[in-house]
This record gives structure tokens, C-alpha cells and sequence, in this order.
């Protein structure tokens, strides 16, 4: 009983790390193809005005990506603890790998962004990751509030509200633009909808997300906050 059940906690341990490995790898990776596509008429200038490159490296640069991120972290991970360590794994190398190819490859200076993007990565993320997911299967204000604020940040910023625009006809978007306009919403729902396990948590959740999201929108306090990051 007693080996069976020390092999079973090996095996367990070995899965984790395997994860938080893989999930590393998927980050670093992710930034460094973000960052190729973004300076891709340097190294690659036949590809450079491709559709794909394009969208790559607009949706590398959106928060959907850190949020989609959040949500398959959660979803995979048996644990906060677990949710927390794969997001941050992801989001820290991604910074890292973005701005390795910048200053290695490219040759350019990097100042603090990096820093103030890892800041963001090692905070609020983990943060995210564990709250989500000890909310999922709950109900109750924390279990609508957490998905709903972070679905409310998507649809607020980015280009959401340009697509709004849009579709009243005061503004023309091209197909990259759309393309994050879909994965942004896409990140939402999942975030309100598909993560939560609790029914009523998943009708209210989106709701409040779009209240919140017409709200911050008014008052443009994201922005100002955002901005700070660079």
C-alpha cells in the first residue's frame, strides 16, 4: 500500500513538471512567433505581407491570448496552485521569448519592458489563475465577479469597441482586425461561459461582463490604468 501509493505521488510529480515544462516551452515559443511576424519585412520580407503574418503578430500583442492562456490553465490543472504555476509559466516565457528575439535577434534595445511586462506576469496572473479556478465550481458573487471582470477587460480595450464602430459604419476594420475582434470575444465567452461548471454562474457571468464592459468603457478608467504599462 505504502509503495503504491509513493509511486502514484512520483508519478503525479512528474506529471506536473512535465506540464509546467511544456507550458514554458508554448510561451517562449508563442512570443518569439509573435515578435518573427511583427519584424518579419526585416528577415523575411517575401512573407511580409501575408495575411497569416499579419495576424500573428496582432494577436500576439492582444490580452485575448493571455486570457485564452488563463482558461486552458485552469482548465488543465487540478489544483490553484497547479492553474497559477502553468499561466505564469506561459505568460513569463512568452515575454521572455518576445523580447529575447528582439534584443538577440534583432539587435534592438528592450529598456524596462520586459520587466514591466514580467511584473504583470508573476501578479496578476497567478492571481487570475487561482482565483478562477477555486470559483469555477462555486456560486455566489466571487464565482460571477472573477470571470466577469476579466471579460469585461476584453471586450473593453483592444478592438471590440472599434468593431462597434464598425458596425455602424464609422469606421472601416481589415481582416486582421476581425480576426482579433473574434478571438477576444471568444476569450469572453469561454472565460463566463465555458470555464464555469455552475449554471447559474454562467448566465449571470457574461451578463455582468457586458455591464461592466459598457461602464469602464464611459469612464475610460482601463485605458489610463493600461497605459501605464506601455
Amino acid at each position: 500500500m505504502a509503495a503504491g501509493t509513493a509511486a502514484e505521488a512520483v508519478r503525479v510529480r512528474r506529471a506536473g513538471i512535465h506540464a509546467l515544462v511544456s507550458w514554458t516551452a508554448a510561451g517562449a515559443t508563442s512570443g518569439a512567433l509573435v515578435k518573427a511576424a511583427e519584424s518579419a519585412g526585416i528577415w523575411w520580407p517575401t512573407a511580409a505581407g501575408a495575411w497569416w503574418v499579419g495576424v500573428l503578430a496582432d494577436l500576439g500583442n492582444g490580452f485575448g491570448v493571455w486570457v485564452l492562456a488563463l482558461v486552458l490553465a485552469v482548465r488543465s490543472a487540478s489544483s490553484a496552485f497547479s492553474a497559477a504555476l502553468r499561466a505564469t509559466a506561459f505568460c513569463a516565457a512568452m515575454v521572455a521569448g518576445y523580447y529575447v528575439w528582439t534584443s538577440m535577434v534583432l539587435g534592438y534595445p528592450v529598456g524596462s519592458y520586459p520587466l514591466r511586462w514580467w511584473v504583470v506576469a508573476f501578479t496578476a496572473v497567478p492571481v487570475a489563475a487561482a482565483l478562477l479556478h477555486r470559483v469555477r465550481a462555486g456560486a455566489g458573487v466571487l464565482a460571477v465577479s472573477v470571470p466577469a471582470v476579466l471579460a469585461a477587460r476584453l471586450l473593453v480595450t483592444g478592438e471590440v469597441p472599434r468593431a462597434v464602430a464598425a458596425w455602424e459604419g464609422s469606421l472601416s476594420l481589415g481582416l486582421v482586425s476581425w480576426v482579433r475582434v473574434t478571438v477576444d470575444v471568444l476569450a469572453a465567452v469561454l472565460v463566463t461561459v465555458g470555464l464555469p461548471t455552475g449554471r447559474s454562474t454562467r448566465v449571470l457571468a457574461p451578463v455582468l461582463a457586458v455591464v461592466l464592459a459598457v461602464l469602464l468603457y464611459r469612464v475610460r478608467i482601463v485605458d489610463q490604468v493600461w497605459g501605464l504599462l506601455g
